[in-house]
């Protein structure tokens, strides 16, 4: 089927511009003139193929079609139309405006840990709509996932399996080859045995691995090498930053038991609420107000009694003891209490968000009670101030960091 820019296929659909190629074929946007809305239009494109492989690409458009007309998920591409000429076949589909998850990622290696568990949960979704009526993807990776303005969308289910009995679209050929993307195989695939929704969700887990730490769970210098190590490698440590709800979920999800894996998405969902309700803490630096950087200098001068050079030793305590404050102050956790400074998590869904506050005592009042001795009191014991927090701890809220 010839298709270039401006050409008008079915008397309906005004082609516009080419989108995006692959091994397989090529993906145009068009126009459908009949109902006036952008749609998408996927054919195998003979410029990009062997002859061999074309008739394979064209087959494999026959079976995504009749994988999506079975389905009604607003998280799978839908499918509107199918034009077939002669042995061509071009499927007519929903438009989705955004990006790919394997775009965002050459842009941005690691996606913050709630981010990444949303785009999860909504594939899971996808897939689990797919499952109930017998239908495995098999080639779940960034590039069939696509980042729209409402959420992840599934697309591709150009090499979909049907679970259930044999299918009319389920060609010898394609049942007797690996077909998939080897970084994102399950290792019961990689070994031969049939597809399942947990082969689904293994290659889920591959991906939500990806996102939060930036690389791959295994590295492998070719496909064989990678295949092996889904069978028999253990996944690399994630990064320390990971929350552990999130360690224990990828793990699971990349579990070389496919009966161990999860294969919906209630342990993804039970994860982003474990990160959103877990205390968020933060390091902050509370600023020192300019009128008490100069109370703070003027304390300093009376403490030192006139006519002599040195200063007190009483004196010099408090006024150490004030430079401490006034230059870091103090760290205060989302919990609203004083204590040590720790990495902050990423952030969690706006509705689970913490905040907290801290309230700390005008440097006036610790430069009030500094001692300033009239004169020198070499035998008097030294006495140190302890600036005193009061934390004060409020609800959750939708914002950011509390405070």
């Amino acid at each position: 089927m010839h298709i270039e820019r401006g050409a008008l296929l079915a008397d309906r659909y005004l082609v516009e511009e080419r989108l995006g190629t692959g091994g397989m074929g090529s993906v145009w946007r068009a126009r459908d003139l009949r109902l006036e809305r952008p749609v998408a239009l996927k054919l195998a494109d003979t410029t990009l193929t062997s002859g061999g492989t074309v008739g394979q690409a064209r087959r494999r458009l026959r079976r995504e079609a009749d994988a999506l007309a079975a389905l009604t998920e607003p998280r799978i591409a839908s499918i509107y139309d199918m034009l077939e000429t002669d042995q061509d076949v071009c499927l007519v589909m929903e438009l989705v405006d955004g990006e790919s998850l394997a775009a965002r990622l050459e842009r941005e290696p690691r996606i913050p840990v709630a981010e990444a568990l949303q785009i999860a949960a909504e594939c899971a979704q996808a897939l689990n709509a797919a499952h109930r009526i017998g239908i495995v993807h098999r080639d779940v990776k960034p590039s069939n996932i696509m980042l729209a303005a409402d959420g992840a969308r599934m697309v591709d289910f150009g090499i979909a399996a049907y679970t259930g009995p044999a299918h009319a679209h389920t060609t010898q050929t394609m049942a007797r080859n690996l077909v998939g993307t080897a970084a994102y195989f399950a290792p019961e695939r990689a070994t031969g045995a049939p597809a399942g929704p947990a082969a689904d969700f293994y290659s889920l887990g591959v991906v939500l691995y990806q996102m939060v730490a930036g690389r791959l769970p295994h590295r492998a210098e070719d496909t064989l090498a990678m295949l092996y190590a889904h069978v028999t490698a253990k996944p690399e440590r994630l990064p320390a930053d990971i929350p552990a709800p999130v360690r224990v979920l990828c793990m699971r999800l990349l579990d070389k038991n496919p009966g161990s894996r999860p294969t919906n998405l209630a342990e993804i969902v039970a994860a982003q609420d474990a990160v959103a309700d877990a205390p968020v803490t933060s390091t902050r630096t509370l600023p020192l107000p300019h009128i008490h950087r100069q109370r703070f200098i003027t304390a300093l001068a009376a403490a030192r009694p006139r006519g002599r050079k040195g200063m007190p030793i009483a004196a010099l305590s408090g006024a150490a003891a004030l430079l401490a404050a006034a230059t870091s102050w103090i760290f205060v956790n989302e919990s609203g209490h004083a204590g040590a400074a720790m990495p902050a998590t990423s952030a969690s869904r706006p509705s689970s968000q913490r905040s907290g506050s801290a309230v700390v005592p005008p440097l006036a009042e610790l430069v009030n009670a500094m001692p300033t001795p009239s004169k020198p009191s070499p035998t008097k014991p030294a006495k140190s101030l302890r600036p005193v927090v009061h934390a004060k701890h409020h609800g959750r809220s939708g914002g950011g960091d509390g405070g």
